[in-house]
């Protein structure tokens, strides 16, 4: 069995052979042509990460400027064959076909420690969005699950749920696809918390409110050549908890710049894609 992304925020279950042992204004950010001084600013983003990922480095009053907060986000297509489970990423503009099995990491380079939330919904051809769904943290998400530093990414849905995996499937002919709202906040926020088969439906004002406070403007850059890799070993053992990432691991394959406060809460909007 597995759980269907569905932007009502309800992860349906389906059967399979047996389960995956994987596993500007406030706006979304559209794409970004790889032009030459757009390179150059991924490599200043990708160094202020492996600044942050060095706690000896971190600890430091200054690192490498950037104007505004940064996240990172990979999206990772899971492999068919279950016996030897494989993931590989994908980019922000990537359209999943329905059946395709992904996960997410999510980094942020901050210092100190924030909590990760996640919340789903479907957006349709005529611009219209369903109802916001709490999908990460959920009542199975161990204690601690939802914290995100620089080096510590949180992968969602979490290694140890029951069916870690999302599966893309429309809901109505005319969606488009799912998009899904990161919350990175310096202090949990007070939500129910539902369970990976039944969300907690949020209120939709709320929600706005939120986009209102702690949206901004968002850039975005994606690693050139990274679509199509494979996880590698750290960020296996990352994902297990048995390891951070550090300088030289692997950085995530798309980096979102937000124009937020340093160290207020920050909100980003990923589109999850679906052909035609």
């Amino acid at each position: 069995m597995t759980c269907r992304l569905k932007v009502l925020g309800r992860w349906r279950r389906i059967t399979i052979a047996a389960p995956l042992v994987l596993c500007s204004m406030w706006v979304v950010a559209g794409p970004s042509p790889q032009s030459e001084p757009e390179d150059s600013t991924r490599r200043i983003w990708n160094k202020r990460f492996r600044e942050a990922r060095d706690l000896s480095v971190a600890r430091r009053p200054r690192g490498t400027p950037v104007n505004g907060e940064l996240i990172g986000v990979t999206i990772w297509r899971l492999g068919d064959d279950q016996d030897k489970p494989m993931a590989e990423r994908a980019t922000a503009d990537t359209s999943f076909t329905e059946g395709e099995r992904l996960r997410l990491s999510i980094e942020a380079p901050r210092g100190g420690e924030s909590y990760l939330y996640v919340i789903d919904r479907e957006v349709y051809a005529d611009g219209s969005a369903g109802e916001p769904y709490l999908i990460f943290p959920s009542q199975t998400t161990p204690e601690g699950g939802n914290v995100v530093t620089a080096g510590k990414p949180v992968f969602v849905p979490a290694r140890g749920d029951e069916y870690p995996y999302f599966t893309v499937e429309r809901v109505r002919k005319d969606q488009l696809r799912e998009e899904l709202t990161i919350i990175v906040s310096p202090n949990p926020l007070n939500l129910p918390l539902g369970t990976p088969a039944d969300p907690i439906r949020l209120e939709s004002a709320q929600v706005a409110r939120w986009e209102k406070q702690w949206g901004g403007r968002v850039e975005r850059r994606e690693e050139r050549g990274g679509a199509g890799k494979q996880w590698t070993a750290a960020e296996k053992e990352a994902d297990k908890g048995e390891r951070r990432l550090v300088q030289g691991d692997p950085l995530p394959q798309t980096i979102y710049l937000i124009k937020a406060k340093p160290g207020a809460p920050m909100m980003l909007r990923v589109p999850l894609r679906i052909a035609p």
